[in-house]
């Protein structure tokens, strides 16, 4: 199967069946509006847009809360310096990654990777400007993706269908970046403070408090992010039913729960090893990075689709830090194998990480808070990992086997177009 690009939105000839672009399908007068209500733009998803902005802001007011209460506590201490730089350093990162899109979405009509040829007015301009300067880049795309959907109501209905399903699944991408570069470190670093200090040398309560409520914040904005990239993958790739309300909800489930367990499992293993830690990431993410190389990926192909195998290894590289926490799909391909093989991974990692910590705290490590040598404690913690582990696990079951498409592979063995699958949508769970 030929490598992808999948920034650009492009429907190619693959395994000998020519999938049918936009313009093509909505000219079948069959499908038309089976399509224009499989991909408008809802209230459901102004309600979804809205909720996105509030998680970002409340995100990041949860972190600079947690900031303020460490340097009450501790003055300018390491743990609030490495909470500034977890804070900041990702924020910068996913700013200038979206500048840097915008700029390569509206180069040109032969390099962009705009779906609609386009140059920004100066207002415009101003407006990304200013707003990625602030900081805000990804409320600037949400922003963005709500205009485009109200100029859908104009006389270019089509084309800012068609920017509006574009820049979704950019803001989706970028919201799942923030997921992993500044979340999970967050998750884990406030666990270590949490899990490290002793909680009668703690002069407020509230600064804990406020951690937790970090750390609950960032699993939330964590398993959002993988949902809604997902999703937004799904509403702009014609090949691809739309997710539905329950299959949507039933995929944040599944990465809520298995999120818990993986988080949970590695946060008590950092609290009891130094620089272990740091050799099992070395390990799981060489593994993935292998795995990723062998299935094959040109996220940052060109719009001719030309490889650029320089940024394709550091992509691959984010890409295998990313499987440190959970899966996401990157390539074509049978996804439920993959997620056999990753989760079978996973689930041994956690039952050696479980074990190395029960064995540390039990003979080694004596400088963790007081309250994690205790049995009922490690008791709790291990009911909890495994069995949000296999609560995870279920969901997957039931979104494999009532909302993937290829949980109708048999009753739809010969269908060959995405024409032919629309026309059968009222046997199909939506995706």
């Amino acid at each position: 199967m030929p490598k992808l690009t999948i920034r650009a939105i492009r429907y190619k000839r693959t395994n000998g069946r020519t999938y049918p672009n936009f313009n093509s399908l909505l000219k079948n007068s069959d499908t038309l509006q089976e399509v224009k209500e499989e991909i408008k733009f809802k209230p459901k998803h102004i309600l979804g847009n809205i909720l996105a902005i509030i998680m970002f802001f409340a995100d990041y007011a949860s972190d600079i809360w947690v900031i303020v209460a460490l340097h009450a506590e501790e003055g300018w201490s390491v743990n609030a310096i490495i909470t500034i730089c977890v804070v900041i350093i990702p924020l910068c990162i996913l700013n200038i990654t979206s500048a840097i899109w915008y700029h390569q979405d509206h180069s040109g009509p032969r390099e962009g990777f705009c779906p609609v040829s386009s140059k920004f007015l100066v207002w415009e301009t101003l407006y990304l400007a200013i707003g990625h300067l602030l900081l805000c880049g990804p409320v600037v795309r949400i922003l963005h993706v709500m205009w485009c959907s109200y100029r859908e109501r104009g006389p270019r209905a089509q084309a800012y269908k068609k920017l509006r399903l574009y820049y979704e699944r950019d803001a989706a991408y970028l919201s799942l970046m923030d997921s992993f570069l500044q979340d999970a470190p967050q998750l884990l670093l406030q666990s270590h403070i949490l899990l490290t200090r002793d909680s009668e040398t703690l002069s407020d309560t509230w600064v804990a408090l406020v951690q937790i409520g970090s750390i609950l914040m960032s699993l939330s904005s964590m398993s959002l992010g993988i949902v809604s990239h997902v999703s937004a993958c799904h509403s702009a790739d014609l090949n691809l039913i739309p997710l539905s309300t329950q299959a949507t909800l039933t995929h944040w489930a599944w990465r809520m729960f298995v999120l818990t367990s993986r988080m949970l499992s590695f946060s008590l293993f950092i609290s009891a090893y130094k620089y272990g830690p740091l050799i099992f990431v070395g390990v799981h993410v060489s593994i993935m990075f292998i795995w990723i190389r062998f299935l094959g990926s040109n996220f940052c192909g060109s719009r001719d689709n030309k490889s650029r195998p320089v940024e394709e290894f550091f992509y691959d590289c984010l890409v295998a830090y990313m499987y440190t926490f959970d899966i996401i799909n990157i390539s074509p391909g049978q996804t439920r194998w993959r997620n056999t093989f990753y989760y079978t991974i996973t689930f041994l990692e956690t039952i050696a990480l479980v074990v190395l910590w029960t064995y540390a705290i039990n003979h080694t490590v004596t400088d963790l808070a007081p309250w994690t040598y205790s049995t009922e404690f490690q008791a709790i913690m291990i009911a909890i990992i495994f069995t949000f582990f296999f609560i995870g696990i279920a969901f997957i079951f039931i979104y494999y086997t009532r909302y993937h498409k290829s949980g109708e592979k048999k009753r739809h063995a010969n269908q060959d177009s995405f024409t032919t699958r629309i026309q059968h949508s009222s046997t199909i769970p939506s995706l």
